[in-house]
């Protein structure tokens, strides 16, 4: 059963049963840094799934890697950070297994220009060159899947096989 958004720490949260759904409020270095995210998600054995926003590609898919060219990083200025390394490996950030015949690169810009940008042969992305760095550098391991909207949460679920109970 669906609880009621809350309100923690800047992103929004639903319960399902013992599973956390968080989303930021807005998409910043605010609310996406090491600090921030270290705090929000203090356990590091917990199932991180994240949905990205995409063009250019129907149908829920796994994305394994990306091209940041959104022109930031939300790394930037916030490394070194607990006696981690200030360029941090990110080659293994994303959880799906390789090679996986669904996975799919994508070319991150950013929140600001998702909406008017179009770049032929690419599939656009909002946020996952953004996001997934952040998690990767705080240990974090995360399984990522884009999608046009409307994206249907119960076929998400379905793919990344979160186990909800009734």
């Amino acid at each position: 059963m669906m609880g009621s958004v809350e309100k923690s720490q800047g992103h929004n949260k639903i319960s399902v049963n013992d599973i956390s759904i968080y989303w930021p409020e807005s998409l910043t270095p605010l609310s996406v840094n090491p600090t921030y995210i270290e705090s929000l998600f203090s356990k590091k054995q917990i199932q991180i799934v994240v949905l990205d926003r995409v063009k250019n590609s129907k149908g829920l898919f796994p994305i394994e890697d990306h091209i940041n060219k959104s022109g930031y990083s939300f790394l930037s200025g916030k490394t070194p950070h607990n006696n981690r390394p200030r360029f941090p490996d990110i080659s293994n950030a994303y959880t799906h297994p390789p090679p996986n015949p669904n996975g799919k690169t994508v070319v991150t810009i950013g929140p600001k220009r998702f909406s008017d940008s179009n770049l032929d042969g690419a599939i656009i992305s909002e946020a996952a060159g953004l996001v997934v760095p952040v998690l990767n550098y705080v240990e974090l391991k995360c399984a990522v899947w884009g999608g046009e909207p409307p994206i249907e949460i119960s076929e998400l679920i379905t793919l990344t096989n979160i186990q909800i109970q009734n």
